[in-house]
């Protein structure tokens, strides 16, 4: 009854967006729920047709060739790389960052079965993820194979083993996140770095994985045989999935045993660590004179906190930043590819740089939240004595900080690697720096005019909100008007009448903007609530 009852909760937990608006904190409707849930199942369709499209040509080489173990090892291997690096977050939140440890301890309840039923939430959300990737794979299975009956109905434990060396894997990735976490003093940026690592692995692993399915492809018969013989593990994976009952019994018993012994090693420290404050700020009183800064400053020392105690923002709001410095360092380090390039197009390379810094720095829409996230407490900043108008230009200085700087730094960069004349290179650095401007103004609009003050969760309001898709949709269609147009024109005109035409048409709709924010938008900000 108490273990029922707890995963009961879990599921609940796991289940909750589906249930309950996190813009609102109130219950969905029933068409509400139904329409996010029919959204999801739409989503999950879409990437098991993608795991399908990768599945179909391995196994139209792979089965003639009578290599159904070195199929399934693939897309096992695949399958279970997708369910740790996507549970990993799960791990993380469900098991190390709970707000009921405390009440669940008050509570008659043994530790080990609180970790037990976590541990299990853990598990299902593997097993949700795997199957994304393991359903089309044993469906192209069933289709080419002579005789898929065993591999079929070996598919359901095969299942289940590779979710629990998923669990055990995403665990672990979310013990060590934890750890790091509590030794930090700046534990959203700790929790933005972990996050950008894992992506970088997923990444770095998928294509990994694509070029050994390339290489299967490309020498089916040699390389299954190396691979035999050099990798029994994953021959035995394989040919477990395969139907080969002894190296199925052996590996549902090995798994068995490893994810008991696993449960019961981190149950007592689990324990400590649900007890524990490690990592919790002491608060250290000094008395220090106060050193005075301006009204500017202070109000966008404000929007800086506000950016970096907060991961989910940082994370969803700001990664065109590193974009933008991902491409300056990849044009260093490529010159000669970006020279060949400008050697080949020349009278296009400023148009084309531009635009591609464009492209890049329109993935930060920093702005756009920003109202809303002052959520309940818009009030303070309401309440202080200065007009709205500088409170929205804080909001305005963070992008132009977080974007405009690192488009500067980015196009230096390109310039090294193109060598533009320098007139070009400063008129796409003008009109580069007039499109940033010009993408926080439209994200600060959209926000005025559709403010959510009453979230639950920051998420609602980063990333799930219609403000912010409306906000994503404005810059993709301010990037595809502005390329399409200074392309058209080059074939028209000469290149500095089309760079002067963007620059005043930018400088034209950043004017406006700015006008309808210093009036209007000022306005609005001071009447919210």
């Amino acid at each position: 009854m108490m273990i029922r009852a707890l995963l009961r909760k879990q599921l609940r937990e796991l289940g909750a967006a589906f249930l309950r608006s996190s813009k609102t904190g109130k219950a969905r409707s029933r068409a509400s729920a139904v329409g996010y849930a029919l959204l999801f199942a739409v989503l999950v369709v879409v990437l098991m047709l993608c795991f399908a499209g990768m599945a179909l040509p391995l196994a139209s080489v792979l089965l003639p060739a009578g290599l159904d173990w070195l199929y399934f090892a693939s897309m096992g291997l695949t399958a279970l790389l997708v369910s740790v690096l996507a549970s990993a977050f799960t791990s993380y939140s469900g098991l190390f960052q709970s707000r009921d440890n405390e009440l669940l301890l008050s509570l008659p309840i043994p530790p080990a079965v609180i970790f037990g039923v976590r541990v299990s939430t853990v598990y299902l959300a593997c097993l949700i993820y795997l199957l994304m990737a393991w359903v089309p794979a044993v469906v192209c299975y069933g289709l080419l194979a002579a005789h898929p009956l065993a591999g079929v109905l070996c598919s359901i434990p095969m299942a289940l083993v590779l979710a629990g060396a998923a669990c055990i894997l995403a665990v672990l990735l979310g013990w060590a996140v934890a750890l790091a976490n509590d030794r930090a003093r700046h534990k959203s940026l700790v929790t933005v770095v972990c996050s950008l690592v894992f992506f970088v692995l997923y990444y770095a692993g998928f294509l990994r994985v694509q070029e050994m399915l390339d290489d299967l492809l490309a020498d089916a018969a040699q390389s299954g045989a190396a691979l035999a013989r050099a990798a029994w593990p994953l021959r035995l994976l394989g040919g477990a999935a395969a139907g080969e009952l002894p190296a199925l019994v052996g590996l549902v018993l090995g798994t068995v045993l490893c994810f008991a012994a696993f449960c019961k090693l981190l149950e007592k420290p689990y324990l400590r660590r649900m007890t524990a404050r490690k990592g919790t700020a002491r608060t250290a009183y000094h008395a220090r004179k106060a050193r005075p800064v301006s009204l500017r400053q202070a109000l966008l020392r404000r929007e800086l906190l506000h950016l970096g105690s907060s991961s989910a923002y940082m994370l969803n709001s700001a990664m065109g930043t590193l974009g933008l410095l991902v491409l300056g360092g990849v044009s260093l380090w490529k010159t000669d590819l970006f020279a060949r390039f400008a050697q080949a197009v020349p009278e296009g390379v400023p148009v084309l740089v531009c635009c591609a810094v464009c492209a890049v720095s329109a993935a930060n829409f920093l702005t756009t939240p920003s109202v809303s996230l002052e959520g309940r407490t818009v009030w303070l900043l309401q309440s202080l004595p200065i007009p709205s108008w500088q409170a929205l230009c804080a909001k305005l200085e963070l992008h132009l900080l977080l974007t405009g700087v690192p488009a500067a730094l980015c196009l230096v960069c390109m310039q090294a690697a193109v060598q533009m004349p320098p007139v070009y290179f400063c008129l796409t650095l003008l009109e580069a720096e007039l499109f940033v401007l010009l993408s926080a103004e439209m994200g600060l609009a959209l926000g005025l005019v559709l403010p959510n003050l009453h979230w639950t969760s920051e998420a609602a309001v980063i990333k799930m909100s219609g403000c912010t898709l409306l906000s994503m949709a404005a810059n993709l269609v301010a990037v595809l008007v502005l390329t399409l147009a200074q392309t058209n024109l080059l074939t028209i005109l000469p290149l500095p009448a089309v760079m002067a035409a963007a620059l005043v048409l930018l400088a034209g709709a950043d004017g406006l903007l700015g006008h309808w924010l210093k009036t209007r938008g000022a306005r609005r900000l001071a009447e919210l609530s």
